[in-house]
């Protein structure tokens, strides 16, 4: 093991370099189960309920993804709850069991994989979700359903 302080910084730098070779970000995710769809930009803008800037500030980085809008994309992709925990992963999210909100996005994943993020907000709706809560953006939010 290294000992002088530099050495043992230069060497967490590498380490770090190289497992940034081998981990893919949050966007590199969403852009491989696009390709896998077939889907651009358009098409995950409707499934998802997002707008473009969602996508691009995910993709510089800017911000961290919340909860509702990593949710709002595997809504949109119809992904089952093994693959939605992959992905919270890879953002850097996880669900807290505890929480109202989180359990009802569970909930939603776990009993209704496939429902679309319209009726995935009715259905949110009917569990009492507040409205800055609803998948899609937030401008988008208050006209869904």
């Amino acid at each position: 093991m290294a000992t002088d302080k530099d050495e043992i910084r230069a060497q967490y730098k590498r380490d770090f370099e190289d497992s940034l070779s081998v981990c893919e970000t949050f966007y590199e995710k969403i852009t491989e189960i696009m390709k896998k769809k077939h889907w651009n930009t358009a098409i995950f803008c409707e499934r998802t309920g997002l707008n473009k800037t969602v996508l691009s500030d995910i993709k510089s980085a800017k911000g961290k993804t919340t909860i509702r809008i990593a949710i709002s994309i595997c809504v949109g992709f119809g992904l089952n709850i093994s693959k939605t925990e992959e992905m919270l992963r890879y953002a850097g999210l996880s669900f807290i069991m505890t929480d109202p909100v989180h359990f009802k996005y569970y909930y939603l994943i776990t009993h209704y994989q496939r429902i679309g993020i319209v009726n995935g907000n009715k259905l949110l709706r009917i569990l009492g979700m507040e409205q800055k809560d609803l998948l899609g953006s937030q401008e988008k939010a208050s006209r869904v359903g």
